[in-house]
C-alpha cells in the first residue's frame, strides 16, 4: 500500500509528489486520467508557462477565507517556489516586471522537469486511468488533485466535486463554480460588426451604473462579444457580483486613455475642419482605427466621448470550456491545516475555491497548495 495516492497529475498533483519526494516520501502513486501528465499545465501562457508573481499578495484572490488563504502564500509563496524550481527541480527562472517563467519560456521545461525528478526518485506516473470512486484507492494518504471545471478537454470537468461530495455530502461546503478569467459574450450588434479589430484601452465594468473595476490592456472584438487581458481580468470581478444576483453589467473602453477628453475634443474637431475631401471616418482614422470610427459616427452625439467612454452591454461570459480557471469550488474554510479534508483526504489546486487574476497568480495557489499538503502529510508520516 503507497503512502500517498495523489489524483490528478496536473500543476498542483506533480508539484505536491515533488515535495513529497524532497521530504524523503517516494511510495508514492500518481493517477492520471489523459495519455500523458500536465495537459493544462503544458497550454498555460499559450505554453510559455507564466509560472508565479513576485507581487502576490492574499488580496489578490477570491476566496471564502483570506486569512487561511494568506497563512499559506505567506509559509510557500514566491520565495519558497522559486528557490523549489531551481535548487531541486533544476528550472532556471527569469522574468519580465513581476512575472515569472521558466527561463525557456517553455511550460514543457517545467512538466519535463517534474516528471524527470519523480522518475528518477523511482515514481511513475498511471496515465488513461481516471478516478471515478475514491474508495477504490488504497492509501495511507489521498490527495484529490484533479483541479476544476475550466478547460474540460484538458481533464478538468469537475470530477473533483463528485469525488468530495462522495465523502462530506455538503452542499454548504461549496461556493457554486462560475467560468472565470474569460471572455464577454454581448448582443450589440455594432460590436459584433467590429469582429477582428484589436485596441488598445482601459476597460471599466459598471454595475448599476457605478464603476467598480478597470482594466488596461488590449481589448480584441469578436463576434460573440469582447476578449483580450483586460476583459479576462474584469470577468472575476464580474462573477462576484453575478452570485449576489445582480446583471445589470456593462463595460465601457477609453479607447485614448493617453488622453484627456478636452484635448481629445480639439484633435477630433481639427480633424474634421481641416480636410473637405475624406470623409469623416477617414479623417479621424488617425486615431484609431477606421471601422471603430464608423461605428462611434454611427452612435451619433459627442464623438471624442465615445472614444473615450465607448459603452457595450455585457449579456454574459463565455463557458467553462473558454475559461482558463474556474472560480469557486470546494470553501477553503473547510479544509483544514495542510489542506485537509478527512483525516487522510486532502484537496488541492483549482478545486478549492481560490482564484486569482492573469499573471501567474493562478499556479502559484497550485504550487502554495501542494506545498502545505505535502508538508502537512510529512509531518504525519514522520510520527507514524
Amino acid at each position: 500500500m503507497p503512502d500517498v495516492a495523489i489524483i490528478g497529475a496536473g500543476a498542483s498533483g506533480l508539484m505536491c509528489a515533488c515535495r513529497l519526494v524532497s521530504l524523503g516520501i517516494t511510495n508514492i502513486a500518481l493517477f492520471e486520467r489523459n495519455n500523458k501528465e500536465g495537459k493544462k499545465l503544458l497550454a498555460t501562457g499559450n505554453g510559455r508557462c507564466n509560472l508565479s508573481n513576485k507581487n502576490i499578495d492574499a488580496s489578490d484572490y477570491s476566496t471564502d477565507d483570506p486569512n487561511k488563504l494568506r497563512a499559506v502564500l505567506e509559509a510557500y509563496g514566491y520565495e519558497f517556489t522559486s528557490k523549489f524550481f531551481e535548487k531541486t527541480l533544476n528550472v532556471m527562472l527569469s522574468g519580465k516586471d513581476d512575472l515569472v517563467y521558466p527561463r525557456t519560456y517553455k511550460s514543457s521545461t517545467v512538466v519535463d522537469a517534474m516528471r524527470n525528478f519523480l522518475e528518477a526518485s523511482g515514481i511513475t506516473i498511471t496515465t488513461d486511468d481516471m478516478v471515478k470512486d475514491i474508495s477504490s484507492i488504497d492509501a495511507k494518504y489521498i490527495v484529490i488533485a484533479t483541479g476544476g471545471a475550466a478547460s474540460p478537454k484538458s481533464g478538468s470537468d469537475g470530477n473533483s466535486y463528485k469525488l468530495i461530495n462522495s465523502l462530506i455530502n455538503d452542499r454548504q461546503a461549496f461556493t457554486g463554480v462560475l467560468p472565470s478569467l474569460v471572455q464577454f459574450r454581448s448582443s450589440d450588434s455594432d460590436v459584433k460588426s467590429l469582429s477582428g479589430v484589436r485596441v488598445n484601452c482601459t476597460l471599466r465594468l459598471y454595475v448599476d451604473n457605478k464603476e467598480v473595476a478597470a482594466e488596461s490592456g488590449e481589448l480584441l472584438f469578436t463576434d460573440y462579444g469582447i476578449s483580450g487581458i483586460c476583459t479576462m481580468q474584469l470577468s472575476r470581478i464580474y462573477n462576484e457580483y453575478i452570485r449576489k444576483g445582480i446583471r445589470n453589467c456593462y463595460v465601457s473602453a477609453d479607447m485614448v486613455p493617453e488622453l484627456s477628453l478636452d484635448v481629445l475634443r480639439d484633435e477630433v474637431e481639427r480633424r474634421l475642419l481641416n480636410s473637405d475631401i475624406l470623409d469623416k471616418a477617414d479623417r479621424l482614422s488617425g486615431i484609431l482605427q477606421k471601422e471603430i470610427c464608423e461605428v462611434i459616427l454611427k452612435r451619433g452625439g459627442d464623438i471624442a466621448s465615445h472614444m473615450k467612454a465607448f459603452r457595450i452591454n455585457i449579456t454574459g461570459t463565455r463557458d467553462m470550456e473558454n475559461a482558463q480557471v474556474t472560480s469557486g469550488g470546494l470553501n477553503l474554510q473547510y479544509l483544514g491545516d495542510g489542506m485537509r479534508l478527512t483525516d487522510n483526504v486532502y484537496v488541492i489546486g483549482e478545486a478549492v475555491n481560490v482564484d486569482g487574476p492573469c499573471g501567474g497568480y493562478n499556479l502559484q495557489w497550485a504550487w502554495s497548495s501542494a506545498f502545505s499538503c505535502a508538508q502537512d502529510i510529512s509531518s504525519r508520516i514522520s510520527v507514524l
